[in-house]
């Protein structure tokens, strides 16, 4: 796919400065993709979020990820397969600087991580009922952890886990850590599909409703480490 010429200066989303380290490769018009990011989600859920960043970095290449919020900015891979997937990744990350404001009490009264330590339990069995060797993983351990990533994408294998998981989680990736369970949530309610949110994650679904209304705090509070 030939490079799209972009311009270096002057593009925002609403009021926060997109710099273009690297020039765009693939079938994408960035202020079409931030057009849509302005449709998608109300304007005071770009708080948490300094600066965005597209072009090559090694923090993405080391993680092997393709879009990251770090330090107040939001990193994102010049290489683009379409509009559609570098915009759920700018929606992806987004969630995870809203998470960096205050955690928005969201997981304060436990009803996200009693929802999504109940699918990680069941999770377990549906694994274990399918052939799989759970014995060296922790299905309770919340936080993010390369192991379990590996474990889900490597060993399990996304296709086999979407087909397991159909009714558990929005999608596979939503499986990999309580915060990731958050944002793929967030995204599949302002992007993708709201009603499979409802339906299958209704205490999250809950949440989004009130950060999407803006009721929750953004005074600091310490992070609880999910």
């Amino acid at each position: 796919m030939a490079a799209k010429k972009q311009h270096k200066e002057g593009i925002f989303l609403d009021n926060i400065h997109v710099f273009i380290k690297d020039q765009i490769i693939g079938d994408v018009e960035i202020n079409n993709v931030l057009n849509k990011v302005k449709k998608s989600i109300p304007l005071h859920l770009f708080s948490g979020l300094d600066a965005i960043y597209v072009g090559q970095f090694k923090e993405l290449q080391q993680r092997e990820v393709n879009a990251a919020f770090m330090d107040g900015a939001l990193y994102i891979s010049n290489v683009q397969q379409d509009e559609e997937t570098m915009l759920e990744d700018l929606i992806h990350e987004i969630a995870h600087s809203l998470e960096e404001i205050a955690n928005f009490n969201m997981y304060q009264d436990d009803s996200i991580y009693d929802e999504f330590l109940a699918k990680r339990l069941r999770l377990q069995k549906i694994l274990e009922s399918n052939g799989y060797n759970t014995s060296k993983q922790n299905f309770t351990k919340l936080e993010y952890d390369v192991k379990f990533d590996k474990y889900l994408y490597e060993e399990v294998g996304y296709p086999a886990l979407h087909t397991m998981t159909v009714n558990l989680f929005c999608s596979p990736y939503g499986a990999t850590s309580l915060r990731e369970y958050f944002a793929n949530g967030f995204e599949f309610y302002f992007v993708k599909n709201r009603q499979l949110v409802k339906k299958v994650s209704p205490q999250l679904y809950k949440k989004l409703i009130e950060v999407e209304k803006g009721d929750f705090s953004q005074e600091s509070t310490e992070s609880i480490g999910y």
